[in-house]
């Protein structure tokens, strides 16, 4: 499941916190430039480490002793003092980037400045076996000198009497018969703690105050764009976490007190080391990581927030934040030179914006890959099925007791070209339980399909598949039998054109007479109007047709998606939702949808989309028990919906089936995502009792094009549960999704994620995975395999190919809603609330 940091409610908490702040990125010194600003250089072993509490009780510092050998540079005494930043007492422990953590009976060489502190923050401090040296664990810094990497000791002492000052004489080393050794240290390394996965988040994740003065950092909603950029490299990284802004903040407090802040320490008022850039301090409670405070030195560096100007002699913001962030994350130093997570920076260093593949290995180390979808398949002998096009649970097909599911392969050639097949696998061991095939050429069977119930009694789950373009696109569908395979009844649309079968759904007893009915869509129906669009509602018994309902307009495409809901009101019979995604009540196209009784086909409540051209209701799914109300609640998707000027972003709203009224809504993160495409009710995933949700955003760009996201949400508030993303280009992983019920006796729900143009198998073959929803690790691997690559029509309902594009919101527009927000202007109220708060600032910071 995907991580997020999430600051705790305090009370009661410091008897057993533990605090780590962590490495800091810092300005690159030689060891000529430490030699000329250390007061005193010194060779010996530590014989005491003493923890304290600052007077004014905010950090734990501690005293080193170190008995002295050898002088190199200075006046030493026998024993020798420096005071580090952190320590541990009373359980209470903290770790600070701008010094090293030593121990009792560490031999080490420090440079030390003029108020004991270590000269180049951990790049003074060096431990040795008596014959080589090496900077501190966690600590290299490979830019600061040829040698920085482990060298003789003795080499290490010839530079530094290189650099005294002229007069001073060279040091000679005692020679030393101890057993102290080396610690030696990894590419990346890590710090122990890090954040635990928490289903309800107590808190939000940081808030920022952009309170810069330097002219360079430019006004503060360039600072905080630049900072924020930091966090989205991180969590856009291929493991298991990401992090998520809180909002702007005047604080500048660096304590354990609820808040993970980032602000630049003003000057006068830093307390840091020349040499520190930035540091970030970390507070954990075993090895759970609780809060952090990200602390920029405004005081000795002057920033650049990569939009004022250009850069001259300044500090990027923007890669100073990528890199503090990995320590908020729970990371220390690497020595790659290469790697965000490098210890130094360089003025106006643009590199660290970027992670490279270190980063990746030591953030894939603490929190686990992402969930990566499988390249097991099936065999097959060609590609352009595009299986996977449609998806959904088949109920218990063969009576086992364990749900089985159904895939759609609309252009398979198996029987004539085009003409489709479908495929129903057992949800116990993968094994294909049936393959029935389109019957004529161009027929799409498998377009759509679905659970279509018991609709004959036998006690076994039946399915159903439409082929909207058979007979010139009349279409037609077909309800099987589940303990025979065999056709059941079959029905057709009533002219050419009306794509009857376009949606499918069912395993609801509409009219309560002990079977279960079918609903099927033909939204290019004429009777309401040209293509207003029709639903048919069918007698699971006999096929009779117990109901049609019209759409209201010319156009609105009434019947583009049906779903079964099963129970929204206080009766018996089972309900039922419908999608118009081209009504215009709310907009041009924004889209409605009805939700009607299945006991008198009255109308239960309606909702119109946000705003014009989201085709609201394109997309509808049954929520299940989202609410407790012991009701069923609706997903809808409209995958068109624009945000802030950024086209086809999509969005997704969820309601309460009782009352109609809306829980919650989430918007996608980019141009073109088209977050929505797909919905599905993800029964409880994550253990809460709670029905969660399936969201598809199969034009989701991951560096290639249109590879596909699938986002897995908490019913309960939205919050991200597990996000899958393909990785070949053109992949449209969430093209389809459902919830499957539990297949692996965990009692909860299992989700079935199609990718229809996956071409694992061969080009555009399409695969589904089955993704166990606790373990994340995946089930039977299904992927299509039959003929010849089909022309991908991109058909979004209107006739007219739709090709995904990408355009992001230029930065000069961003910028222009963030001085809207601070101000307060109208034009910040980006998600139309008529409020101006953290959740427009949200969506601002997500155009970037």
């Amino acid at each position: 499941m995907h991580q997020h940091c999430t600051a705790l409610a305090i009370a009661g908490c410091l008897a057993i916190l533990a605090s780590t702040p962590l490495h800091a990125a810092v300005r690159s010194l030689t060891i000529a430039d430490m030699t000329t600003e250390a007061e005193m250089i010194v060779l010996g072993d530590v014989v005491a480490a003493e923890p304290f509490w600052t007077d004014d009780h905010s950090l734990i510092k501690t005293r080193v002793d170190i008995a002295v050998d050898d002088t190199l540079l200075g006046d030493a005494a026998a024993v020798e003092s420096v005071i580090v930043v952190g320590g541990e007492i009373d359980g209470l422990r903290l770790r600070s980037s701008n010094d090293p953590m030593f121990g009792v009976g560490q031999r080490v060489l420090l440079f030390v400045d003029a108020e004991d502190r270590i000269v180049g923050v951990n790049q003074g401090a060096f431990q040795t076996d008596g014959v080589s040296a090496l900077q501190m664990p966690g600590s290299l810094c490979g830019q600061c000198d040829a040698d920085a990497a482990p060298m003789l000791l003795q080499g290490l002492v010839d530079k530094i009497n290189t650099a005294l000052p002229a007069g001073v004489p060279p040091a000679a080393l005692t020679p030393y018969d101890g057993d102290a050794v080396i610690s030696t240290t990894l590419p990346y390394t890590v710090l122990g703690p890090t954040w635990a996965y928490m289903a309800e988040p107590m808190g939000e994740d940081y808030l920022i105050n952009g309170n810069c003065a330097d002219a360079s950092a430019g006004p503060p909603q360039n600072q905080v764009s630049a900072i924020f950029l930091g966090g989205v490299e991180w969590s856009d990284a291929a493991a298991d976490f990401e992090f998520s802004f809180g909002g702007i903040t005047t604080s500048t407090a660096d304590a354990f007190d609820g808040q993970n802040v980032i602000f630049f320490c003003p000057a006068g008022d830093c307390g840091m080391a020349p040499s520190t850039i930035a540091v970030t301090r970390v507070w954990s409670s075993g090895n759970d990581i609780l809060e952090w405070d990200m602390i920029f030195n405004d005081e000795d560096h002057d920033f650049w927030d990569g939009l004022t100007g250009s850069c001259s002699g300044d500090m990027d913001i923007q890669a100073i934040a990528t890199h503090e962030f990995g320590h908020a994350l729970g990371l220390g130093h690497s020595a790659d030179a290469g790697a965000t997570m490098f210890a130094s920076i360089s003025t106006c260093s643009t590199g660290p914006r970027s992670i490279n593949s270190d980063d990746e290995d030591g953030i894939g180390f603490l929190y686990g890959s992402a969930a990566v979808l499988p390249t097991g398949v099936y065999t097959g002998t060609g590609g352009g099925d595009r299986f996977a096009a449609a998806a959904a649970s088949a109920g218990d097909v063969n009576r086992d007791g364990v749900a089985d599911f159904i895939v759609g392969a609309p252009y398979n050639d198996d029987n004539h070209v085009n003409s489709g097949r479908v495929y129903v696998y057992s949800g116990n061991d993968g094994s294909l339980l049936y393959a029935p095939r389109g019957g004529h050429e161009n027929n799409r069977l498998g377009w759509s399909v679905s659970t279509a119930g018991d609709t004959d009694g036998d006690g076994y789950d039946d399915f159903v598949a439409g082929a909207p373009y058979y007979a010139d696109k009349k279409g037609r569908i077909k309800v099987f039998s589940g303990r025979t395979g065999s056709t059941l009844f079959t029905k057709k649309g009533a002219k050419a054109g009306d794509r009857f079968g376009w949606t499918v759904s069912g395993g609801i007893d509409v009219n309560n007479d002990g079977f279960d009915d079918v609903i099927v869509g033909a939204p290019y129906n004429d009777s309401g109007g040209s293509n207003a669009g029709r639903v048919y509602i069918y007698s699971g018994e006999d096929g009779s047709t117990l109901k049609k309902l019209n759409g209201q307009r010319s156009g609105d495409l009434f019947g583009y998606a049906v779903t079964a809901v099963g129970k929204m009101n206080s009766d018996a019979w089972g309900d039922f939702v419908i999608g118009a995604p081209k009504h215009d009540a709310g907009g041009s196209n924004a889209g409605r949808i009805y939700a009607y009784s299945g006991r008198t086909y009255d109308l239960l409540f309606l909702e119109d989309g946000h705003t014009k051209g989201d085709q609201f209701g394109r997309a509808v799914a049954a929520g299940g028990r989202i609410t407790t109300d012991g009701r069923m609640d609706v997903i809808v998707g409209s995958p068109y919906h624009d945000k802030s000027g950024v086209s086809n972003r999509g969005r997704v709203d969820v309601f309460n089936g009782k009352t109609g009224s809306r829980l919650w809504a989430k918007t996608g993160s980019k141009a073109n995502d088209r977050f929505g495409w797909s919905v599905g009710g993800g029964g409880d995933v994550n253990g809460d009792s709670r029905a969660d949700v399936i969201i598809g955003a199969p034009f989701f760009d991951a560096g290639p094009s249109n590879v596909g996201r699938v986002y897995v949400r908490s019913g309960t508030n939205g919050a991200s549960l597990a996000t899958f993303t393909a990785d070949g280009s053109g992949d449209h992983l969430g093209y389809a999704v459902a919830g499957i019920p539990d297949v692996d006796g965990d009692n909860e729900w299992e989700m079935l994620l199609g990718a229809r143009n996956d071409d694992d198998a061969a080009g555009n073959a399409g695969k589904a995975s089955l993704i166990l929803s606790t373990a994340g690790f995946t089930l039977p691997i299904v992927v299509g395999d039959h003929g010849p690559p089909a022309p991908d029509d991109g058909d979004d309902g209107d006739d007219a190919a739709t090709l995904p594009l990408h355009a992001p919101a230029a930065d000069e527009e961003v910028i222009e809603l963030l001085v809207a927000w601070l101000a307060g202007g109208e034009a910040a109220d980006v998600d139309g609330d008529g409020m101006i708060d953290v959740d427009d600032l949200r969506e601002i910071l997500d155009l970037l």
